[in-house]
């Protein structure tokens, strides 16, 4: 027998006996993808169920589950490594996790936003640290919570003083003028930080930023016509 599941929403639509709080038990038979489960209702028989309409109640299996979560948290803190990375896009890229227990390696990348989140949340209430690449844009930062949210917005902020009040640019240009890179140096709460950005409409668009901002920008190289139309420097 599989694991004894408890439904949260009412399905009586698809049959009679699948009313809310409807007690069943999953199986291994296929169903349509990933995100459904083929659960055995009695009275009512085989039933391809969202994981998110069903929970789980069954204690064995959440005692042997949590036992096994514990386990690989205390890995994860001891031996392992989390980063977060995110497209220049702003959405997720992946939550990227790696530990050891025993002799055995894991590694694990998730893609899933709403999963990631939750993962992310795990890991920070069990003092997991985790290394962060790219930028969130808003809608995907409040998946992680308002909290999340308001510290990436801060953050973000004490960045940009900090490059204003403390920070040197160098943009390099190639022979014929065209972007090679941006490189921002500065320093926030007694560290140094340094950015670098290869992809032209980003570095344009970062060096306008500074350059009204005040930051001084040292060229290497001379940016061709196209490009010093695009920073304002005819």
């Amino acid at each position: 027998m599989g694991i004894k599941v408890q439904l949260k929403h009412d399905l009586t639509r698809y049959h009679p006996q699948l009313t809310n709080g409807a007690v069943g038990h999953t199986t291994h038979l296929k169903t349509i993808n990933d995100c459904f489960v083929k659960v055995y209702f009695p009275g009512a028989g085989h039933h391809d169920i969202l994981w998110k309409s069903i929970e789980i109640i069954d204690e064995e299996y959440l005692e042997k589950r949590k036992k096994e979560s514990d386990e690989k948290m205390k890995a994860i803190k001891e031996n392992g490594k989390v980063e977060l990375h995110w497209k220049k896009s702003g959405y997720l890229s992946s939550l990227r996790y790696e530990y050891r227990i025993g002799n055995q390696d894991f590694s694990h990348s998730i893609g899933f936003l709403d999963l990631a989140a939750t993962l992310y949340e795990d890991f920070r209430n069990n003092g997991i640290e985790i290394k962060e690449f790219g930028e969130p844009n808003d809608v995907s930062a409040r998946k992680f919570g308002e909290s999340y949210h308001l510290d990436r917005k801060r953050t973000k902020a004490a960045r940009n003083q900090s490059i204003i009040s403390n920070g040197k640019a160098v943009a390099e240009w190639c022979k014929i003028g065209g972007f090679v890179n941006l490189k921002i140096n500065y320093t926030l709460n007694g560290t140094h930080h340094e950015e670098t950005i290869i992809k032209r409409d980003k570095g344009i668009a970062r060096l306008n930023e500074l350059i009204q901002a005040g930051v001084p920008v040292t060229h290497l190289g001379k940016p061709a016509y196209k490009n010093r139309v695009a920073l304002n420097m005819i």
